[in-house]
């Protein structure tokens, strides 16, 4: 069969594309996702049906390798090797985050128009957003109440002592108390949106799936590793696959690569597009030399801070280890919001931790194949911390953390964080060592097929996500983003899969 479109990754954006491109009953569907699948809320297993447990660790998310694509990248020179977990599994990193739904903020979307993007507004972007969302606390002009993912935070009824010591303290040191972190205008501290009723987890498999999977046009399969994208001159054409250990080959009018910002790259360069000096290392003939490929990697760097507390830490079935997050703008800095920190509270340990991201990073990393082997992952390159200002602010955002729990208001910890002191944590050079040797990931990787104008070097696909290059091929998930939006990325992936099928609909 040759299908009309072809959706390669079942994740927060595959997952959304196929939903509304089967909408049309004209128009053949077929999903295919690496991972396995589960049809409903009740077959699903408990770590991934539910966000946390209340002997939570303070990680929300999915490591397990059943669900999980296990990769490992470089955060900087000194740094070990980090963990980097990937959803593989229908929904995607979506059914394995930590569910954090923050949204960009307007100067982002100005950022990406500056770069020739002119259709990614804050005013569209706002519009996909509404319609993602079910928000089941704030009803007002900015949030939707009828779409597919349900959001939701924790009442300061429900907040642990370690939420509630962190707020405090943050209003006492002179920061804006924020109601809702996802208006345009928010700064300051305040419950973290999260998309997890009653704990469960609504991912994009969930949440634009399960009530669609009767549709006589959308085929999903599941345990398809794709090997390759399939080309004839520069048209794609179709897709190979290894669907539970045997080789198919499924053909398509239009071929949508929503494997996420690792695999995307990484399948492009396995299918000819990409730096051709690259591609040639590796024996693969170069059908569209495309320098960008694999550049551009964008994230928040996170440099985790621990303490132990001075009171016991219980947490209640209803209480998530982490629930509340202030965001503000580093001094000097021209990027609002460019500071997250966030704290947790964690029972197995009986410890505090904080998570303290860099939101607008200036340093940028890459993603570089290994083999040309479709089974071996790419190597991984952070790049964190390669720019003064990125460990100026970072440097200001810890001491921050710090002075934070040193307050008044903070009761339950004291000192300096584990494996720190005076002699680090005052000293520039001293904590720049610590910050760069301990560095890790929040998992928002992207940027890494950056979309913009034809022509410029630095762009990979256009602003429908159209690769440059070849005909009916497109990229549609973090990897396109010009750069990583100020906040969790999960909500803008889905909102840019919703836009981009509207656009795709409309003939662009």
């Amino acid at each position: 069969m040759n299908y009309d479109h072809l959706i390669i990754g079942a994740g927060s954006a595959g997952a959304v594309l196929a939903a509304r491109l089967s909408e049309d009953p004209q128009k053949s569907i077929l999903l295919i996702e690496a991972g396995p699948d589960f049809t409903s809320i009740d077959a699903l297993p408990d770590e991934i049906k539910y966000g946390w447990f209340p002997d939570s660790s303070g990680n929300l998310g999915v490591k397990t390798d059943s669900y999980n694509w296990g990769f490992t990248g470089k955060a900087t020179y000194e740094s070990p090797i980090i963990e980097v977990p990937r959803g593989k599994i229908i929904g995607g990193s979506s059914s394995t985050n930590a569910q954090g739904f923050i949204r960009a903020i307007p100067e982002d979307f100005a950022e990406w128009v500056s770069f020739g993007n002119d259709t990614w507004t804050y005013k569209n972007a706002l519009k996909y957003y509404k319609k993602l969302e079910t928000d089941l606390d704030i009803k007002d002009e900015f949030h939707g109440s009828t779409g597919p993912i349900l959001a939701r935070r924790f009442k300061k009824s429900e907040w642990t002592n370690i939420s509630q010591d962190f707020y405090n303290s943050c209003i006492s040191l002179g920061f804006n108390d924020s109601i809702d972190i996802n208006n345009p205008k928010s700064t300051g501290v305040g419950a973290l949106p999260f998309n997890n009723p009653d704990r469960i987890r609504w991912s994009t498999s969930i949440g634009y799936l399960n009530d669609i999977r009767d549709r006589k046009n959308l085929t999903v399969i599941s345990n398809s590793h794709a090997k390759k994208i399939l080309f004839k001159d520069f048209v794609a054409i179709g897709v190979e696959c290894d669907v539970s250990g045997t080789d198919y080959i499924f053909e398509a009018k239009n071929i949508i690569l929503s494997a996420g910002a690792i695999c995307s790259p990484q399948l492009l360069m396995l299918s000819g597009i990409g730096p051709s000096d690259h591609l040639e290392n590796f024996g693969i003939p170069t059908l569209y030399d495309s320098p960008a490929v694999g550049r551009n990697l964008r994230d928040h760097p996170r440099v985790p801070l621990i303490w132990d507390s001075i009171n016991e830490i219980n947490l209640q079935e209803n209480q998530s280890p982490m629930q509340v997050v202030l965001r503000y703008t580093a001094k000097g800095s021209p990027f609002r919001n460019d500071i997250y920190i966030i704290v947790g509270a964690v029972s197995t340990d009986q410890t505090v931790r904080m998570g303290v991201g860099l939101y607008k990073a200036i340093s940028s990393g890459s993603i570089n194949l290994n083999s040309n082997d479709p089974y071996s992952q790419p190597i991984i390159n952070y790049n964190y911390f390669s720019d003064d200002s990125d460990l100026q602010r970072t440097r200001e955002a810890v001491r921050l953390a710090c002075q934070i729990v040193s307050s008044d208001e903070f009761i339950n910890v004291n000192g300096y964080p584990v494996g720190m002191d005076s002699n680090i944590l005052l000293d520039d050079q001293a904590l720049n060592l610590w910050m760069r040797t301990n560095v890790d990931t929040f998992h928002h990787i992207s940027g890494t097929c950056k979309m913009g104008l034809s022509g410029k070097s630095d762009s990979v696909v256009d602003q429908f996500g159209r690769v440059y290059g070849v005909n009916n091929l497109r990229v549609v998930d973090a990897s396109i983003m010009p750069d990583c939006v100020r906040a969790n990325t999960n909500a803008t992936v889905i909102m840019m899969a919703e836009k981009i099928s509207d656009d795709i609909k409309n003939g662009n």
